[in-house]
């Protein structure tokens, strides 16, 4: 499911804009999700051997 997310988010810049400012939410992800996903988006997060740190 998070990969779909991710992927909408990518192909649709513009919710994730909205997203990212609050404007829109996203069903069924807890905000610990979403902040992760946004991570990713944004490359803030580091990854070692496939794994998030």
């Amino acid at each position: 499911m998070i990969s779909e997310v991710i992927q909408h988010l990518v192909k649709n810049q513009d919710v994730l804009e909205q997203v990212q400012s609050g404007f829109a939410s996203l069903v069924g992800v807890s905000e610990e999700e979403v902040q992760i996903i946004l991570d990713v988006l944004n490359g803030t997060v580091k990854t070692i051997s496939g794994f998030w740190l």
